[in-house]
């Protein structure tokens, strides 16, 4: 069974019914510019699935704002693969 992530958490492992695993973690400083390489790439169909709205220039600012967060009212997780 899969735990929800509690912010003490550093990480936390899923896997899917298919057997795919996956890591959630809160997001950090050092994955800004992961962040904007992969929203660089991202259609705005993508972007809009993913931040739950419409968003226009994301790459650094959005970036930017999701490794700064205030974590008393602000929350940012990254889902990354795992090898089998």
């Amino acid at each position: 069974m899969n735990m929800p992530i509690r912010r003490q958490d550093r990480h936390h492992i899923i896997r899917l019914p298919a057997g795919e695993r996956f890591q959630l973690r809160y997001v950090r400083p050092d994955d800004k510019e992961r962040l904007e390489e992969m929203f660089s790439h991202a259609s705005p169909e993508d972007a809009r699935f993913r931040l739950l709205g419409a968003v226009h220039g994301f790459a650094a600012h959005m970036a930017e704002k999701f490794v700064h967060l205030d974590p008393e009212t602000e929350v940012a997780i990254v889902a990354t693969s795992l090898p089998d």
